[in-house]
């Protein structure tokens, strides 16, 4: 499990569902570097649970805050994104 300063991901998640783009966000806070930049496309938002982990820097770039608990907050309940 390796760790990153910067993760570019544009118009990607744009084809998945909600589901999985609440995951795929959880995955990049899970190994983004506290204070690392998360890069997307222009018709993607942060959605779930990671929206409270990552900080607006524009319109298409995150930065990951400082705080890991809060990226133990975003761990799967029950096997589903939003716990139930």
């Amino acid at each position: 499990k390796g760790s990153f300063d910067a993760i570019f991901c544009r118009n990607v998640a744009i084809y998945f569902d909600k589901a999985t783009q609440v995951l795929l966000w959880r995955r990049f806070a899970e190994v983004l570097h506290p204070g690392g930049h998360l890069f997307i496309g222009h018709s993607e938002r942060i959605s779930g649970q990671a929206s409270s982990v990552f900080q607006g820097c524009g319109v298409t770039s995150y930065r990951k805050l400082n705080t890991s608990s809060e990226c133990e907050d975003l761990q799967i309940k029950n096997g589903k994104p939003d716990g139930t």
